[in-house]
């Protein structure tokens, strides 16, 4: 977790310097989003303050952006609701897109639905001996699950034993179940990354695609190489269909514990393993992943076969969760306080909850939680704020196309992030998420923000 690309540790050396947080702290461990959000107070501070010492003025508007114009004679117009403000260039970073309300709940409140993973405190009010099931089986919901289980609940997790825990109710008897189409969970951060030889496929490949499009298959030969390379055989079969046989979803759920419970041996191999390979080798290729999307090297059929078949897979892998988040998952699941349900076709609501229809019947749920993180990246979608569809208005936003077919994102010039169609407004939020690569992690975040601002006044300079 960091703000700028060279200083990865950021956080774990803020959190070391906080007396509250330094003692016994596990710089591979899991803190709440709110830790994360006192960092970055803290680190706004510092810069509001370094600002004044050297005569920089900032001003804090606390209002919506309601539009942008671009005048005549340069620069930006941005309109609030009580005025505008000029600049010489704007930076859209709203983060997250509109949600996907993945129920249509007519305006009517439902006391049983969580519509987002980020629901505060309201979580509190579920009761102790609640059913509740999560839709979505990524980081996301896993936040949702350490806050269903918090220390706060009277729960506990004690050491059993190569890296294992036990869970502790005192009281907390919830049952959790994770429900998604594919039923993957997240891979697991290495405590000690193994460092990967990467001859096949790296940044001199890549630029050497520049001249002819590349297939998915072209790349997963070149990464399958450097497996080679690296003495880490790869179980194809186990990657593609990792509930394959499965027949009940009782079998899906032990099948799930035993992928986590490997994947956590994995992570806890030494630094001269290959054991926790595919991880490492993502987390070290990332970034030419991300060049293969945004110079339009790969082909559109493979783009367009990658969205739809092997995005949730690669990421599983690419935005991997800390181990002792996913040693409190195996030990709920042990425990038998967490299910997995796989092969999720659709949700239909009824007045006391849902039933989530699945591959093997369906299930009623009393508590249902969307931690799906579904976004609406459509740039011409009714759910989007004022701000975006003034901009595809004015022409001064477009979507992203490929081939003939628009397709979710923005259409942005990858090489500086200004949107196609206006001279002084650049994006970094998660409209990048289509002609671009994964970008919720924040190192990749702050890698885009520091190719903008340097594209951006490198420019100016000239």
């Amino acid at each position: 977790m960091c703000l700028v690309p060279t200083d990865r540790r950021a956080f774990v050396e803020w959190l070391h310097s906080q007396e509250g947080y330094s003692a016994g702290l596990d710089e591979k461990g899991h803190m709440p989003r709110a830790v994360y959000g006192e960092f970055l107070s803290d680190v706004v501070a510092r810069a509001r303050r370094e600002a004044t010492e050297r005569g920089i003025d900032i001003r804090f508007l606390d209002c919506e952006a309601l539009d942008i114009e671009e005048p005549a004679d340069g620069g930006v117009i941005v309109t609030y609701a009580d005025g505008t403000v000029s600049a010489d260039m704007v930076i859209v970073a709203t983060g997250r897109c509109p949600g996907r309300d993945v129920l249509d709940n007519g305006g009517k409140r439902r006391d049983w639905f969580f519509p987002t993973h980020m629901p505060g405190t309201n979580l509190d009010r579920l009761p102790l001996d609640a059913g509740v099931y999560i839709l979505g089986a990524s980081l996301s919901a896993y936040d949702v699950v350490n806050q269903l289980f918090s220390p706060a609940t009277g729960c506990d997790f004690v050491e059993a034993g190569h890296n294992r825990l036990e869970y502790i109710a005192n009281g907390n008897d919830r049952r959790v179940v994770l429900c998604s189409r594919s039923g993957r969970l997240k891979k697991i951060q290495s405590r000690s990354p193994s460092s990967i030889e990467r001859q096949h496929f790296n940044a001199d490949v890549v630029n050497g695609f520049r001249e002819r499009s590349v297939t998915l298959e072209q790349v997963l030969d070149l990464m399958m190489r450097d497996a080679d390379v690296n003495g880490a055989p790869i179980d194809r079969h186990a990657l593609t269909d990792p509930y394959d046989s499965c027949d009940s979803l009782d079998a899906v759920t032990q099948r799930a514990a035993k992928i986590l419970a490997s994947d956590i041996d994995a992570a806890a191999a030494p630094a001269d393993s290959t054991a926790n390979f595919i991880v490492d080798y993502l987390d070290q290729a990332q970034f030419d992943i991300w060049d293969l999307f945004a110079t339009h090297r790969l082909t559109e059929d493979a783009e367009a076969t990658y969205r739809s078949r092997y995005e949730t897979a690669l990421l599983s892998y690419a935005a991997p969760c800390p181990s002792s988040t996913a040693q409190k998952l195996l030990a709920l699941m042990r425990s038998g306080r967490l299910r997995m349900i796989s092969g999720v076709r659709s949700i239909e609501p009824h007045s006391d909850g849902a039933d989530i229809h699945h591959s093997f019947g369906k299930e009623s749920a009393e508590y249902l939680i969307n931690a799906t993180g579904g976004v609406d990246r459509n740039v011409r979608s009714a759910r989007q704020p004022d701000l975006i569809r003034n901009l595809v208005r004015r022409g001064m936003l477009q979507p992203y196309v490929r081939g003939r077919a628009e397709v979710e994102g923005a259409a942005v010039d990858m090489s500086t992030f200004r949107c196609e169609g206006s001279d002084n407004i650049y994006f970094a939020n998660m409209f990048l998420w289509g002609p671009g690569f994964f970008v919720s992690a924040a190192i990749t975040m702050a890698t885009i923000v520091d190719r903008l601002l340097r594209s951006a006044f490198e420019a100016r300079r000239i």
